[in-house]
């Protein structure tokens, strides 16, 4: 029998199998011994950027039994096909997992008669079978945010079936801040394309003479180095989880400014001032928030420091994230 199989789709670089190769190292560097568990047919299961990791594996078509085991979010189906003494759904990105249960998302939105995918929404509607996995006896659960666990509680699981276990950014990152602090900073807005584009650019359209870049089609280094260099990053649309641009923007000097949509509406997972946040259904925004990018332009110098708290919480992470794992594996 296994002692602790952390499942993971084969051969797939995204945030979350990422965090799920970090879990599995820190556990194994600290005497738990742990594996992998890929899901999915791929001859290389082990995709390239995890290599470094060296984390011992399984592959699922490798059937066995573990003391303990960890399934990600979009793999929930797993829970009655993999045979453990306890089981931890992992909630890194809630949304993922109702987008996980719909082959097609348009389709399913159309099912639910909704037009755009919102949590709270989407939840009323499947309120039921959503319940009837969380609620089960037989399961407990890891929450990556606050948004998680609100999700979880507003579904009738009890604080003691919850345990925190977020994620944390790169020490290469982290360690650049102070140094990231000191750049000169150029007014120029970065901003994720992928999220809440409609609404951001309607700010774009009106502030011709700033200069707005896209993240996007970069590589890590460059992504670092804009916002090295830049004073102000937004980041409108839902928030699933506590995402990784803002944070990284934060360590790195940006200013962020954000809606009040997902995890961004509380003050855990986006822990800045209220007047930083701003109601995307409120079209009177656009110019509140206009005026807050000129304010910090002029006064970058100033405002930075409304993000100290953020940038330290940010920091400490890492160590937050070993802690907890080791007290709810070890």
């Amino acid at each position: 029998m296994e002692n602790i199989l952390i499942t993971c789709p084969g051969n797939m670089y995204t945030g979350g199998p990422t965090l799920a190769h970090q879990l599995c190292n820190v556990l194994n560097l600290n005497g738990i011994d742990s594996k992998m568990y890929y899901i999915g047919k791929s001859e290389k299961p082990v995709h390239d950027n995890y290599l470094s990791f060296s984390n011992p594996y399984l592959t699922f078509d490798e059937k066995t039994e573990a003391k303990t085991v960890v399934i990600l979010e979009t793999q929930t189906y797993l829970v009655d096909k993999i045979k453990a003494d306890k089981k931890y759904i992992w909630w890194m990105i809630v949304d993922n997992f109702f987008m996980g249960q719909a082959s097609n998302v348009d389709r399913f939105l159309k099912k639910l008669k909704i037009k755009e995918f919102d949590l709270y929404n989407v939840m009323k509607k499947t309120r039921n079978k959503t319940a009837a996995l969380v609620q089960r006896k037989d399961v407990y659960h890891l929450v990556q945010s606050e948004y998680a666990r609100l999700f979880l509680i507003d579904n009738g699981v009890p604080e003691n079936k919850i345990y925190h276990l977020a994620d944390y950014i790169e020490d290469q990152v982290v360690e650049a801040s102070d140094a990231a602090l000191r750049e000169e900073k150029k007014f120029r807005v970065l901003y994720n394309p992928k999220k809440g584009f409609k609404f951001s650019k309607k700010i774009i359209d009106k502030m011709t003479d700033v200069e707005f870049v896209p993240l996007i089609g970069l590589n890590k280094g460059q992504v670092i180095d804009l916002l090295k260099t830049s004073s102000v990053y937004i980041d409108f649309g839902n928030h699933p989880g506590m995402d990784r641009f803002p944070r990284e923007a934060v360590l790195c000097g940006c200013c962020v400014l954000t809606g009040k949509r997902g995890a961004a509406k509380n003050k855990v997972d986006v822990p800045i001032s209220d007047k930083y946040k701003f109601d995307e259904i409120d079209e009177s925004q656009i110019y509140r928030i206009i005026e807050m990018i000129n304010y910090i332009g002029n006064n970058y110098e100033i405002v930075k420091h409304d993000y100290d708290q953020y940038r330290e919480i940010v920091k400490s992470q890492k160590t937050q994230f070993i802690e907890d794992a080791l007290t709810i594996f070890g």
